[in-house]
């Protein structure tokens, strides 16, 4: 006999075994129950034959962050890639063109955004990062390594206020501090 997983027991089943370990999908494997005089009950037969295995953290893991994740670790990791690739991006940051500076083209730069920034950047402010952080606890991560970084472009002739910039820095760290929840790390630049 053949166990439907769309029966109420299943139903039982998965939804304690999910309560039991949250954050972790669980599949069944099913076997075939002898029925005769010396038989189990159903309900007995039916969990006898579930076999519940927990699947690995990055099983969890959304398929584009996977596949994003392994198109940079492959150009980041092959010489000739890094090396055809760096050139292209120079230009793409650099450009005067419409077409191609992220600036001025919405599309070059939702891509380079998707594909590159959000690689390596958890957001741009406080609510972005709490929700990529709360998004990778999902997914099955115990913790995170969170690092403040500021990014400026100070004209040419501009002198940058050294206090001003130290002071910017130390309250957005501070910040950052404060999103640190139970596992989770703080990178010191």
């Amino acid at each position: 006999m053949r166990v439907s997983h769309t029966s109420p027991l299943m139903r039982i089943l998965f939804s304690s075994a999910r309560k039991a370990s949250p954050g972790c999908r669980l599949y069944s494997q099913s076997h075939s129950a002898t029925t005769g005089a010396n038989s189990l009950s159903m309900s007995a037969r039916v969990a006898e034959s579930l076999t519940y295995k927990e699947l690995p953290p990055l099983s969890l893991m959304p398929t584009h962050l996977l596949l994003r994740s392994y198109l940079i670790t492959s150009i980041l990791s092959s010489p000739r890639l890094l090396n055809l690739s760096m050139p292209l991006l120079n230009i793409i940051a650099n450009s005067p063109s419409r077409f191609l500076n992220p600036d001025k083209n919405p599309a070059i730069g939702f891509l380079v955004r998707k594909i590159i920034y959000e690689h390596f950047v958890a957001g741009d402010g406080e609510a972005a990062v709490m929700k990529t952080v709360a998004q990778m606890k999902q997914v099955g991560f115990q913790g995170v390594i969170l690092g403040y970084a500021k990014e400026y472009a100070a004209d040419e002739g501009e002198v940058g206020n050294e206090e001003l910039d130290v002071r910017r820095w130390k309250e957005g760290y501070e910040k950052t501090m404060d999103m640190i929840g139970p596992g989770d790390f703080m990178a010191v630049k």
